[in-house]
């Protein structure tokens, strides 16, 4: 099977939306009161770790010697 590029629009949309459904449910069955900088720190943890996804997903550089 030929693998193929992620595309990304879709990755973004797909995480959004699950990210969406997931709050959705937990403040469905959660009472969940944050103070305000609580709200940061959940808010810079998300950041860092879509950073990460991104970084893992980007295309990897082969053959980073001498061209032949």
């Amino acid at each position: 099977m030929k693998r193929h590029d992620v595309d990304a629009v879709s990755l973004a949309f797909g995480t959004f939306f699950l990210a969406v459904v997931a709050w959705w449910l937990l403040v469905r069955t959660i009472d969940l009161t944050l103070p305000p900088f609580g709200w940061f720190a959940a808010v810079g943890l998300i950041v860092v770790g879509l950073a990460g996804l991104a970084l893992a997903l980007r295309p990897r550089r082969i053959g980073l010697g001498a061209p032949r």
